[in-house]
Formats: structure tokens, sequence, C-alpha cells
């Protein structure tokens, strides 16, 4: 079933159901991959602190690993799929447009502010294809930037 018309049914966790193929039926095949990536990002996380209380967002690391799979290829990139819990068949454009969704969807509720600080970094003598930078920055609202990777203060530069 193609990944814009999985629809999750609110009572039985294995159950699809078909939908026309829209905006909302794009964001509900985003919402089951989200819901399976992040129970099972829980679940790790979990299991390696025993006796210790855990905080995580997985919309993050979702959208930050959503994000960097545009830029890759081969085996990297069916892995990331496979940890993004995404169907085979998703093309990057439905998830990208999906994820799209989910973000004006948070945004729109107005209930509570929504600041997501994803951005991709390489390293200056990297080649990065304009189109990446394009779905980072139209998409994932991020913006890509280089650094000398070999410079020391480059790790206090990316986490500041």
């Amino acid at each position: 079933m193609p990944f814009g018309e999985r629809f999750q049914s609110k009572h039985d966790l294995h159950t699809h159901v078909p939908e026309k193929r829209s905006e909302k039926s794009s964001l509900h095949g985003l919402e089951f991959s989200l819901q399976t990536f992040g129970l099972a990002l829980l679940q790790h996380k979990s299991g390696r602190a025993h006796n210790q209380n855990v905080s995580i967002s997985p919309l993050s690391v979702f959208f930050a690993l959503a994000m960097t799979e545009n830029g890759a290829s081969g085996e990297t990139k069916t892995a990331m799929r496979k940890a993004l819990a995404l169907p085979p068949d998703a093309s990057a454009e439905v998830l990208n447009l999906s994820a799209a969704a989910v973000m004006r969807s948070l945004l729109s509720h107005g209930e509570a502010e929504l600041e997501i600080a994803n951005a991709p970094w390489a390293d200056v003598k990297s080649t990065i294809s304009p189109d990446f930078v394009s779905v980072c920055q139209n998409i994932y609202d991020a913006a890509v930037q280089t650094i000398d990777l070999t410079h020391p203060s480059s790790a206090d530069t990316i986490n500041a």
C-alpha cells in the first residue's frame, strides 16, 4: 500500500485502511511511521538507562533523520528508511511533503510553541547538492552549514 494511503486505525494497531491520496492521508502515513519510530527509539533508550528517567523528542530525531535521508544513497539510505519505519514504496517527495504537513499541523494549533533546531553540517571540502539544500530549507526550515571539521572548535560551533 503506498505511503500516502496508509492510515492507522485508532482501535487496531495492525489494521490499515486505505484513504484517498491527499495531504491528510500522507499525514496519517507519516504519523504511523513516527509512532513506530518513536516507540522503538524510546524502547531502545529506556532499555539502556536502567532505573533512570528518559526524556527524548522522537519527532525531532525523526525529522533530523528524514531530512538527512534526502542526501543519502545506497545502503545508508536503506538503513535510514528502515530506522524511520518507512514503507519501501515511500517516495522522497511524499515523505518530505508529509513532514511539511505535520509541521504545519503542529504549528497551526497555537497551543504550544514549536521550534526545531535541526541543521545539517558538512565539511567545507564536501560537495553538497543544491537540491538537498533546497529540501532542507524549504521543507525542514533548516540551513545547511559548512565548517572545517578538522578544526578542534568545530564541535563547539555546531553545538552552539
